[in-house]
């Protein structure tokens, strides 16, 4: 399968519905899961960060995926069987992960505005962002066309070349160098995903 530039790819139901109750529940209904706070969703703004007239910073609870833990390499070898049976793409390595919590802020900012700083997980060809969707929300991943080809300079705004609606059980998947961000939920309480980059 050939996976072009600025395009998001979208699998329904990548796992079974029993599997996503699991996931959903072990994110969402376990008091006891660590999660960490940021202060924005991007870590470094002025290295590759791209922000316009629609840009919002917000800060969102994250856990970091441990590639080697025993009880997460279980899941990473039944995420890697499915990806590489319904998308035809072998999964060489995975590069990072981890787990996003977004929730629906009370900061008219992030409910005027569009969406989070566009960035590209890598600049490097060769590898894949996979974003798995825990539950169903509003706040839609979208991708950019890069700002030399793809900016309005009159509406001073990036374009957007491709967005996605999350939907629980749904996998959505793209170049690592596509500018890409993500959006706080305004209609319902929390967006929540797994977010790993592969190498292909």
């Amino acid at each position: 399968m050939e996976v072009l530039d600025n395009t998001i790819y979208a699998v329904e139901n990548f796992f079974d519905f029993e599997y996503q109750n699991l996931i959903e529940n072990h994110f969402l209904d376990n008091t006891k899961l660590p999660w960490f706070y940021a202060l924005r969703t991007v870590e470094d703004l002025e290295n590759g960060a791209v922000m316009d007239m629609d840009t919002y910073i917000s800060p969102y609870f994250y856990i970091p995926f441990d590639l080697n833990k025993e009880d997460n390499k279980e899941f990473l070898n039944k995420f890697k069987s499915q990806f590489e049976t319904i998308c035809s793409i072998k999964i060489q390595e995975f590069i990072k992960g981890k787990a996003a919590l977004f929730v629906n802020p009370p900061i008219p900012e992030c409910h005027a505005k569009r969406y989070h700083p566009a960035h590209a997980d890598l600049k490097e060809e060769g590898y894949l962002t996979c974003i798995y969707y825990v539950n169903t929300s509003d706040g839609d991943t979208k991708t950019f066309y890069h700002p030399e080809s793809g900016f309005d300079n009159k509406l001073q705004r990036l374009r957007v070349s491709d967005s996605y609606s999350p939907k629980r059980g749904s996998l959505i998947f793209f170049k690592s160098s596509t500018l890409h961000s993500g959006t706080n939920p305004k209609t319902h309480q929390s967006r929540c995903l797994l977010n790993f980059t592969v190498k292909i």
